[in-house]
């Protein structure tokens, strides 16, 4: 099988040491965004909403080839399910799963940092070391993720991930670039 592969052409591990932040094409960053409390929208304080934000925002990620699952230098294979944990390293140091939480409208979930059991995420290689990352839903079908804004449309809100609603299944296009180095190396 062939690994996935990050913004240097390197293979995407799992492990302490591969550690990585996910760049959209815009430039922005995937990051955590505080509670925004709207009607008609579900969410609790053990939530915080994945959404794009400025860079240097951003969350640290790291591969998981299953669920849980801690074992070191594990690849992820193209086309196949994948599992991200995260942390936001400028709040608490806490360690958060990325995992769909259901909203107020039905059959939509957001993707959120948290500390429930993971969802599984699905992974394509496309051109110049990007990846489509795509969501599982919670009958085990594969969707699309989109920025969505929170909030009335015509408001500039905050964009956050949402799984998509279409049977037509548009990737997230994004990068994953390697912050682990020599002198972070296991330290986030």
């Amino acid at each position: 099988m062939v690994n996935l592969v990050d913004s240097e052409g390197h293979a995407i591990f799992s492990g302490p040491d591969n550690w990585y932040k996910i760049a959209l094409a815009d430039g922005r960053e995937l990051g955590l965004t505080p509670m925004i409390l709207r009607p008609n929208y579900f969410n609790d304080s053990k939530h915080g909403f994945i959404s794009a934000v400025s860079p240097g925002e951003w969350l640290i990620f790291r591969y998981q080839r299953f669920a849980n699952d801690d074992r070191l230098d594990q690849g992820w294979p193209i086309g196949d399910k994948g599992y991200l944990r995260c942390f936001y390293p400028m709040y608490d140091g806490n360690a958060f799963n990325i995992n769909l939480a259901p909203n107020g409208n039905p059959n939509v979930y957001d993707i959120v940092a948290s500390q429930s059991a993971q969802s599984p995420m699905h992974a394509e290689q496309l051109g110049h070391n990007r990846v489509a990352l795509y969501v599982y839903d919670k009958d085990g079908k594969i969707r699309g993720i989109r920025l969505n804004r929170i909030g009335d449309a015509r408001d500039d809100g905050q964009r956050v991930l949402q799984q998509s609603r279409s049977d037509f299944l548009v990737p997230l296009d994004c990068q994953f670039v390697k912050l682990s180095t020599k002198v972070s190396k296991g330290l986030f």
